[in-house]
Formats: C-alpha cells, sequence, structure tokens
C-alpha cells in the first residue's frame, strides 16, 4: 500500500515542497499538563506514562507535513510495563555486578568504595543503549500518511560507537565532540526508514565546528577564569581557623559574565546543529531524486524564544510563591492565632507547649502543598513558554523539497518495539 493509496487527496505544493505547520493550541496542551500533573501526584508517578503519552499525541497531531498530520500510536500501558520490565533486569543486573565487584573490592583493595564507583562505571553502556531504543520506539509508533517510520535493530552497535566516540570527546576535552555527534546521528539515520524507504544524512561534521568552536572557547574561558579566581584568592588569616579566602570581585564578575555567555552560546548552538543536521537529512525513492529537507530556522531567533520563555517561566515561578506565600502567611497568622502552640513548632523559646503529631503532619503537608504548587506551575510555564513555542517555530521553518518523492513509500512489517522504550525511562534519558 503506498501514500497515494492511503491519501488520494493529498497533493503536493505548487512549488514540489511540503511545508510545516503547527497548529497545536495553548489551551489544550495548558488542559494535559494540569491534569497529567495533578494525576501524576496523586498517582505516585504512575500516571506519568499516560501523561506522556497524551502530550506527545497532542504534539504529533499538530505537527502538519505537506498538509498531513503526524500520528502517533504509542500507548501509556506500553510504557509503563517497559519501565517495569526495565527496573526488574536493572535490579538484577546491578545485584549481579555489585555482588561480584564488592568481593573483588574486598579481596584486592580491602574496601567498598572502588566496587561502588566500578558499579556506576557498570550503567555507562546501558544509556546509549537506552537512547537508541527510546528513538526506536518513538519511530516504530509514528505514521504519516498512514505509513509508519522505523529503525533497524542496532542498539549494541551503536552503544560501542557512542562509548568509543565520548571517550574520545572528553580526552581531547570537547573538541572531538562535533565530529562525534555528526557521526552517531549518522548512524542512526542511516538506519531510520518510512515504510521502505530509507534516510540519509548527507554532508560532513566540519560545518558543524562553525558553530561549535566558538561556544568551545567561551566554556573554555569560564574554567579559566574561575580557577584564576581560586588560585588569586586573598589567603586567610593564619589566626582565624574559620575564615574563608577572599576572591577576588572584578574576577568573579568576570566569570558570571563569561558564564552566562557560554550558557547562551550553548542554546544558540543547539538550533545551529538542529537546522545543520535537518537540512541534510534525505528520503531515497525508488529510482527517483529524494526527498530533502530543509530547515530554514534562524539560530539567533531560536535562542531568543528560549530565553524568552525561560524569562516568563521564571516571573510565573515567582508570582506563583510570592502569591503562595502571602496566602499561606495570611492562613497560618490566622491558625497561630486560633492555636498558640503551633508557634513552638518553629520557635521553640516560646514556650506555648507541645502541638499534637496531627498539627504537625497538616503543618508539613502544607509545606509540601505548597512547593507542589509552585512546582506544577514552573513545569506548565516552561512546556508552554519555552518547548510549545520552540517546536511551533522549528516546524514553521521546515520544507520537504521534491516530497512527492515519498508518495511511493510502501508499508512494511509490523515491526513495533514491544518493550517500549523502559531502559530510557528507568535511566530517564528518554527521547521526547
Amino acid at each position: 500500500m503506498t501514500i497515494a493509496e492511503t491519501n488520494p487527496t493529498a497533493a503536493p505544493s505548487d512549488d514540489g515542497a511540503g511545508r510545516g505547520e503547527f497548529t497545536g493550541e495553548t489551551g489544550s496542551l495548558f488542559n494535559i499538563m494540569f491534569k497529567g500533573l495533578l494525576l501524576t501526584i496523586l498517582t505516585l508517578g504512575i500516571y506519568r506514562f499516560w501523561m506522556k503519552t497524551h502530550l506527545r499525541r497532542y504534539y504529533w497531531g499538530s505537527t502538519r507535513l505537506d498538509g498531513e498530520p503526524l500520528e502517533y500510536t504509542g500507548k501509556g500501558v506500553e510504557l509503563l510495563l517497559g519501565f517495569l520490565i526495565a527496573i526488574f533486569f536493572l535490579a538484577i543486573y546491578l545485584a549481579v555486578v555489585n555482588f561480584g565487584l564488592s568481593f573483588a573490592s574486598m579481596a584486592y583493595w580491602q574496601g567498598y568504595e572502588p566496587a561502588a564507583f566500578l558499579s556506576l562505571l557498570t550503567l555507562l553502556p546501558l544509556i546509549p543503549y537506552a537512547k537508541y531504543r527510546a528513538q526506536r520506539y518513538l519511530l516504530s509508533r509514528t505514521r504519516w500518511k498512514g505509513v509508519r517510520f522505523g529503525l533497524d535493530l542496532e542498539a549494541w552497535a551503536y552503544t560501542w560507537r557512542s562509548l568509543l566516540w565520548s571517550l574520545g570527546s572528553i580526552v581531547t576535552l570537547g573538541l572531538l565532540y562535533p565530529l562525534a555527534d555528526f557521526k552517531l546521528r549518522q548512524f542512526i539515520t542511516k538506519r531510520m526508514t518510512f515504510g521502505d524507504q530509507r534516510f540519509e544524512l548527507t554532508g560532513k561534521a566540519g560545518g558543524l565546528y562553525r558553530g561549535f568552536i566558538w561556544v568551545w572557547a567561551l566554556i573554555a574561558a569560564t574554567v579559566a577564569v574561575f580557577v584564576a579566581v581560586a588560585v588569586t584568592a586573598t589567603p586567610p588569616p593564619a589566626n582565624d581557623p574559620f575564615a574563608t579566602p577572599e576572591p577576588s570581585g572584578p574576577l568573579i564578575a568576570l566569570g558570571l559574565f563569561v558564564y552566562l555567555a557560554a550558557i547562551i552560546g550553548f542554546i544558540w548552538y543547539g538550533s545551529f546543529r538542529l537546522k545543520y543536521i535537518l537540512s541534510r537529512m534525505e528520503v531515497a525513492s525508488h529510482g527517483g531524486a529524494p526527498a530533502q529537507i530543509i530547515s530554514e530556522m534562524q539560530p539567533g531567533r531560536m535562542t531568543m524564544v528560549v530565553i524568552g520563555g525561560l524569562f516568563l517561566t521564571m516571573l510565573i515561578t515567582i508570582a506563583f510563591a510570592v502569591g503562595m506565600a502571602l496566602v499561606f502567611g495570611v492562613a497560618g497568622a490566622g491558625v497561630a492565632a486560633a492555636y498558640p502552640e503551633l508557634l513552638s513548632v518553629f520557635d521553640p523559646s516560646l514556650n506555648q507547649g507541645d502541638p499534637d503529631p496531627a498539627t504537625l503532619v497538616v503543618i508539613f503537608g502544607a509545606v509540601i502543598v505548597f512547593y507542589l504548587i509552585i512546582g506544577v506551575a514552573a513545569v506548565i510555564a516552561a512546556e508552554i513558554f519555552v518547548n510549545r513555542r520552540y517546536i511551533d517555530r522549528a516546524i514553521g521553518t521546515l520544507r520537504i523539497q521534491n516530497v512527492a518523492a515519498m508518495s511511493s513509500a510502501r508499508q512494511q512489517a509490523q515491526t513495533e518495539e514491544q518493550a517500549a522504550e523502559g531502559f530510557a525511562d528507568a535511566l530517564d534519558v528518554g527521547a521526547f
């Protein structure tokens, strides 16, 4: 079955390019986030798998390419089961590894500290493995014009490559990172499919260095300045054991300035990298010219979207914190006036008598509610003003040149990942 057969009314645009459009409404996203976070809290985290599923359906369904929306077919129960399976095997894995390492540590080093360090190192191979599996799951649950995306089963091949490239990046103090990033993305892209058509990532990593090198220089300058702050700090008097070194004020100001510039540069590089990689992706057709993805995003503007969104998120969070503090303060003053013994919880010197345990539970419950409300407000604001705005503008700059070449894609046999993305959830390194 081809796209043309499943969507006989779909037609390419006049210039032969399928354009991107994001149609998601802010109100719908707010409802998903508010309901999802509330139920996640009430279910002690269990509902987060369904919340993630609803979020993906919102973003996928709001993303239109060549006039047709993406479709997400994943289910919350798949994520939950995948997470539980991953936790089960991860527990067995860590138990076996820790037992062996603890025995060796006591035999050779007479202590458990080396075993604890080596135990953390044994988790490193699972991180790239989980990332690859998470991307495979996402692609297997994504359809466009009725045809499913896919990713080959080569998670372990990706894992050892990722570990070697990461080691190289560490040894070169980050200078190898763009090359490593490009090669790993190229490995994944070559194994991505749209029906029976394959993706390709053309070009070289050299273009990434044009955007990366000055960001790397800012990060290096930040480290150098703070090292200078530590080295040039005035030593404390020898007769005062509690005194601390006094760092140079101008150097601290310079360090904070360079640090802020490095953060902004890193945000800019994220958009630069995304544009560079997207604009070099192609989908091979059956005998004709490939469909080519083109991104027209401007990294500078995307950086301002992120910074502006973070600023709005901060303002909303502060406003909620101040508002909740006033509400709880007024309520607390009234309760304390009626029950003066509560004051001894915060100031024992008042000696108003010991409050009963039930009252203490109420007080600590109120504190937890206070922080939960602020946290929920911050998460919702970040999703609406940072993530949604960024995705909106990124999708709006996409074009698929020669989109008609994808019309001959045929649906492949069902190869969906049954274990969902459990390892990615368990290690908190999942894809979107």
